[in-house]
């Protein structure tokens, strides 16, 4: 009799990771960022307001257990802020940091179904600036303006945490949406207390195989 409810326990619990084991998968997204720069006082920030530009690359899910997983990628993000102010001149001043990201994340599927899964991810974010650039421009409609290569002043290495959430869609879609706060001051060169960081909220479709 022991011997039984021992099977069956067994049983049990060798369906309930099957059912919730994932799918070794590759692919690739792309899709848009909302970024902003955080100042460490309100009084540091000239103004800038958040920036939307297009960010996307690869990415390689391995099953690790029942429904966790290891997820790895390789993403492209233009991160910075932008400043649009409403004098006559129509003047807009732009922050463009561009990265490498390669996140190392859990995942964890919690929804399961024949047409979809729905999981959860996060962990941490090495970063590496390969682009950083102020630009000024001026007029309407016909702008004008000027472009400064600014990466002496940006730190090349930028680390970062972010949480999100996606959903494997049919047979090959991907779709997630991420948030990611960075840890590190991307300016060379300030003391502590005027350290500025990046924000980037980034929404993502795509590809798996």
């Amino acid at each position: 009799m022991r011997l039984c409810c021992a099977v069956a326990v067994v049983l049990v619990s060798l369906n309930a990771a099957i059912a919730g084991a994932q799918d070794r998968q590759w692919g690739g997204k792309a899709g848009v960022t909302v970024s902003a720069n955080q100042y460490r006082t309100s009084s540091d920030n000239p103004g800038f307001h958040n920036r939307v530009a297009a960010s996307g690359g690869g990415f390689f899910v391995e099953p690790i257990v029942g429904a966790l997983a290891l997820q790895l990628e390789a993403l492209y993000l233009s991160k910075g802020a932008e400043n649009a102010s409403k004098d006559t001149l129509d003047t807009t001043e732009t922050l463009k940091l561009d990265y490498i990201d390669v996140p190392a994340l859990a995942r964890v599927t919690f929804v399961r179904a024949a047409s979809h899964s729905i999981y959860a991810f996060g962990g941490p974010v090495p970063g590496f600036r390969i682009s950083a650039k102020h630009s000024t421009s001026v007029g309407r409609p016909v702008r004008s303006g000027e472009t400064v290569d600014i990466k002496d002043a940006v730190e090349f290495f930028e680390f970062s945490v972010l949480a999100g959430i996606g959903a494997d869609i049919g047979g090959h879609g991907v779709l997630d949406a991420r948030y990611e706060w960075g840890l590190t001051n991307v300016v060379k060169d300030v003391p502590d207390e005027h350290t500025i960081r990046n924000r980037a909220f980034t929404v993502l479709v795509g590809i798996r195989f």
